[in-house]
């Protein structure tokens, strides 16, 4: 008689890779919160379903100013309408994104010049992430 396979092996999980892990999540975290010199934040990051997200969005941030405290929740791999390769970048840049919100929280909230902050963030977001992955210029 032959011995049972572990249950681990029989697992279907096991074998499949995700597209960005929460390990991986952290680290841009950890990347950017120092590149945007946000250290004397607090800021976790959460990989969410779409349901958990504003309709249209791709991330999200809720602070606290005063305690300098942070949530950041990015859209899950799984919810994705991307091609799989393009999906890293594209938490990437949410991360950023969002933290970018961080700089501009010490502004008044104000519903008229939302969509014109949304625009900003989204560029100045943009730019970072396009210089950290930009080919290095021949010399």
């Amino acid at each position: 008689m032959g011995k049972a396979a572990p249950a681990s092996r029989n697992r279907v999980t096991s074998t499949l890779t995700p597209v960005v892990t929460d390990e991986q999540v952290h680290d841009w975290l950890n990347l950017w919160q120092k590149r945007l010199r946000l250290e004397d934040w607090k800021i976790e990051v959460k990989i969410v379903r779409i349901w958990d997200l504003e309709q249209g969005t791709l991330g999200h941030i809720d602070w606290s100013a005063p305690r300098r405290t942070a949530t950041i929740k990015v859209l899950n791999p799984a919810d994705y309408e991307l091609p799989k390769d393009k999906i890293p970048a594209d938490m990437e840049l949410s991360v950023v994104h969002e933290l970018v919100h961080l700089h501009l929280s010490v502004l008044p909230l104000n519903k008229s010049s939302r969509s014109a902050e949304e625009q900003v963030v989204s560029m100045i977001a943009d730019a970072l992430v396009n210089l950290e992955h930009q080919p290095p210029s021949p010399e």
